[in-house]
């Protein structure tokens, strides 16, 4: 039995002000930065954000390693923890049986990667519609496995919601479009002959997937105990964290936007994590939940099976676009070696903060502690 049922949206002043606020800020800074060095913002503003390819810094081994080094010195404390309390009883479920729509979309998503892949023989014209039914199919089908695991799922607990993070996510992935005219990181091949409202239009419908994607893998996610047992510590008091502090903490985010324009080889990387420090600098200062808050709690498991989720369908994403056409191409400075697909290994770092990313920009929506804590009845036993 679901804890939340679905419910029509109450208009809430400050969550409307806060996502007012962050749009203005994470799409005013960078170009405030390049206007302000001299240059045109033009380029930046054109319809459609077509991103070409571009020239970077050469690949550089010792800049390679260090980033490694430094990778992996951030993750393997998070995998060992896990790995210690792999084991017996880690999953969740089943709790009802498998619904017979999860069913149609694995077939979906079976499909559509045959026509996607061309194994099917569809044509190019069929292909080129091939990614959004591929992640729908994915979407519905991850909903079934946690229907079945959890006995609720977002599809079915928060249907009217669920259906808004589609069109929130096509804003949310087209800001990603947009600061990367100031990177150029990737752009995209097989779509030169697409008209400027064509692209719009084919483009919106695919990024329209990517935050249900993320929040679904969440959710399944949350049948997985190991994340709530193997993260926990000491509740942190938060109480004397002063919003002077915090507006010091938002100013430097806000400066680092501002830079990215101006030296994209070197802080390209804060594309994945200048946007995530500035949502929560806001919401922290309007009194809004927070990822913050779960830290205070003394347990990080909720943000390690987040990043996680993120890291997940960021696997799926670059193995689906590997084979696709059409299909984006990576171009990143220093550290553009040993790919995996397509996206150079240290790439896959970014998809840690940006399912953090999704989960702030999902909470304008969902409530952030449905995204955070399991809602299901098998977690409530669970955890008796």
């Amino acid at each position: 039995m679901a804890l939340y049922p679905d419910i029509r949206f109450h208009f809430n002043s400050r969550v409307a002000l806060c996502g007012v606020i962050s749009a203005f800020v994470l799409v005013g800074c960078p170009l405030a930065g390049v206007y302000l060095a001299g240059m045109s913002v033009e380029g930046y503003l054109q319809f459609p954000p077509k991103t070409v390819c571009a020239a970077h810094a050469a690949n550089n081994k010792v800049v390679f390693l260090i980033g490694l080094f430094l990778g992996g010195a951030f993750v393997t404390p998070f995998i060992l923890r896990f790995l210690k309390f792999f084991g017996k009883g880690m999953w969740l479920g089943p709790s009802a049986p498998f619904p017979k729509w999860g069913l149609w979309g694995l077939g979906l998503l079976l499909v559509s990667w045959g026509i996607s892949w061309d194994f099917l023989h569809m044509g190019q014209s069929v292909r080129d519609w091939s990614f959004t039914p591929l992640w729908i199919g994915f979407i519905i089908f991850i909903n079934g496995v946690t229907k079945w695991r959890l006995g609720t799922c977002l599809l079915t607990r928060r249907p009217q919601r669920f259906l808004l993070l589609f069109m929130l996510s096509s804003f949310f992935w087209w800001y990603f479009e947009f600061i990367n005219r100031f990177v150029k990181n990737w752009y995209y091949v097989g779509v030169s002959s697409f008209g400027p409202w064509r692209y719009f239009f084919m483009a919106s419908l695919s990024f329209s997937t990517v935050l249900p994607a993320v929040m679904s893998m969440n959710e399944l996610l949350k049948s997985v105990t190991v994340f709530d047992r193997a993260y926990r510590f000491e509740p942190k008091n938060c109480s004397g964290v002063r919003k002077r502090y915090i507006g010091i903490f938002l100013y430097l985010s806000c400066f680092l936007m501002f830079l990215i324009g101006l030296y994209p080889d070197y802080l390209f990387p804060l594309v994945w994590v200048a946007p995530l420090l500035v949502l929560c600098s806001l919401r922290l200062l309007m009194g809004l939940e927070n990822l913050f808050y779960a830290y205070c709690s003394g347990n990080v498991g909720p943000i390690v099976r987040l990043a996680t989720s993120g890291l997940i369908c960021g696997f799926f994403w670059e193995m689906w676009n590997y084979l696709s056409y059409p299909k984006w191409i990576y171009s990143i400075p220093f550290v553009g070696q040993c790919k995996i697909f397509e996206m150079p290994i240290l790439g896959y770092l970014g998809y840690l903060p940006f399912g953090l990313e999704c989960a702030a920009v999902s909470a304008f929506i969902i409530p952030l502690k449905e995204i955070l804590y399991c809602t299901s009845k098998a977690c409530y036993m669970a955890s008796k």
